[in-house]
């Protein structure tokens, strides 16, 4: 994430928090190996999303220089989020 350009992550960011009223907790760069190449997965979560497991996790790709959710969902377990690039 660090080398995205910063326009890029304000959009992500706009796009995500049009659909969570919770803040985002990290945002990982898939890489552009199969079987996600090249997505963005912003995950959200604060104290009360945490304590119930209801997470945010999108995915968001950039299709023709526009960023778009590919897939959302709110039922994450606190225990899956990995928010590392390694």
């Amino acid at each position: 994430m660090q080398k995205m350009p910063h326009a890029d992550i304000r959009e992500i960011t706009r796009l995500v928090s049009e659909r969570s009223a919770a803040p985002i907790y990290c945002m990982r760069h898939t890489g552009y190996k199969p079987p996600y190449p090249d997505e963005v997965w912003v995950v959200t979560s604060n104290s009360y999303t945490a304590e119930n497991s209801q997470n945010g996790m999108f995915r968001l790709k950039k299709q023709n220089g526009a960023w778009r959710i590919i897939d959302y969902g709110f039922d994450l377990s606190t225990s899956l989020i990995i928010c590392s690039d390694g």
